[in-house]
Parts: structure tokens; C-alpha cells; sequence
């Protein structure tokens, strides 16, 4: 999910206006970096959720070491046990997650997926507020970027949820090595279909971003 790569604690928000002024608040820090080795994002899409669907890190083990330092396979104290692991050495599968799509993102063509990692539920057994920490993975020729991500997904309304997530950037190889960067989805979840319309804005940097890597 877009998801869908931190510390922040999210809160559900009441009002467009409360998850503006807090999106706003993520973004900052990314809006101050150097303008040299950064581009702005935003985009738009469809990304197909799955279950049990994999993804090889073969070529990408540096950021595979970065998700497990950064804790997005450990069970956590509140959430449980994580809903993605290593199938082997380098194969991540999971329970769910967004089926990688071929996106654009600094001017760079590739694909982009994720996997949820930990979910909690204020009440399973109504229609409530629903925690999400998972990760994203974006991977193409001239380079790749790994994100650790909080969201919220607020109750259903006619099959239709409203997904706030940020993602931090925690890594990258390529054009995006020494990547840093944050991202906004304001998305829907439509659970007829399972597709997340994902609407998304922020900022990366990276050593190759910018200077017509």
C-alpha cells in the first residue's frame, strides 16, 4: 500500500484541513534540502493490492539490510508480528501489499510496490480506524530506493476508505544513492476491487537526482 518507509505516531484525522497542516509539518525537513540533487514528486495511479505475491532484493541487498536495521521484519510491541519476511536470503513475501506498478518518479521510469508490514485495529470487529506500517520499493535500470512508511486508513464509507500515508525515504542505489526524501499519499481504498488510488506528493534527493543522472 502506499503506503505504504518511521517514528512518527499518526493519529486519525477529523477534517481535510487537520491531515493538510500535518502533511505540511512531514514535508517540511525534504523542502529545505539543496535544490541541486532534489526534484519534487507528484503523481497519480491505480496499484492493484495482493496477497502472498514476493519481491527479490538480489540485486538490491543494501536496502534490504537497511529495512531490517531499520525494523520492518521485527515484531512489533504493539502491532505484533510483522506480515512480511524473508522467504530466503533475499525474497520478501508477505501477506499484503501493492502489486509493483511501473511508475515515474524524478524523471526515472520503473516499478514501484509495497508490502505491508504490521496492521492494528482500534476495533476488528466494527468499522474503525485502522494502523499501517509497511514499506515501498522502488526499483528501475538507472536505480533504485527503499521508504518506511505510517498510515492511516479511516472507517469505510459505501466500500470506500481514505488512506493518509507518509513515507520516508531511507535509502537508494543509482541515481538515488545517498537518497533522502519524503512522500504524501492521500489516497482511497476501494475494497470491491481492492485498488488503491493512490495521489501522491513530496520531494526526493539523490546523488544522480536533478543533474541529468
Amino acid at each position: 500500500m502506499f503506503f505504504v518507509f518511521a517514528s512518527i505516531t499518526l493519529m486519525a484525522c477529523d477534517t481535510a484541513i487537520e491531515e493538510a497542516v500535518s502533511d505540511d509539518m512531514f514535508l517540511l525537513k525534504s523542502k529545505s534540502l539543496s535544490v541541486e540533487n532534489c526534484e519534487n514528486v507528484r503523481f497519480q495511479d491505480d496499484f492493484q493490492l495482493s496477497g502472498f505475491f514476493y519481491f527479490d532484493f538480489s540485486e538490491v541487498t543494501d536496502l534490504l539490510d537497511v529495512l531490517k536495521d531499520a525494523g520492518a521484519f521485527n515484531v512489533h510491541p504493539k502491532y505484533g508480528d510483522p506480515m512480511a519476511w524473508l522467504e530466503d536470503e533475499f525474497k520478501v513475501t508477505g501477506f499484503m501489499g501493492a502489486m509493483p506498478n511501473e511508475t515515474t518518479i524524478a524523471g526515472v521510469t520503473g516499478e514501484l510496490g509495497s508490502f505491508i508490514t504490521h496492521r492494528y485495529a482500534i476495533n476488528e470487529k466494527e468499522n474503525s480506524v485502522v494502523f499501517y506500517h509497511l514499506f515501498h520499493f522502488f526499483k528501475s535500470e538507472d536505480g533504485a530506493f527503499v521508504t518506511l512508511d505510517n498510515a492511516v486508513q479511516s472507517p469505510a464509507k459505501n466500500n470506500v476508505a481514505r488512506i493518509n500515508n507518509k513515507l520516508e525515504v531511507l535509502a537508494g542505489t543509482g541515481i538515488f544513492e545517498n537518497a533522502t526524501g519524503k512522500f504524501i499519499n492521500n489516497g482511497r481504498l476501494d475494497f470491491s476491487t481492492l485498488i488503491l488510488h493512490a495521489d501522491v506528493h513530496g520531494r526526493i534527493c539523490g546523488d544522480g537526482v536533478g543533474n541529468g543522472y
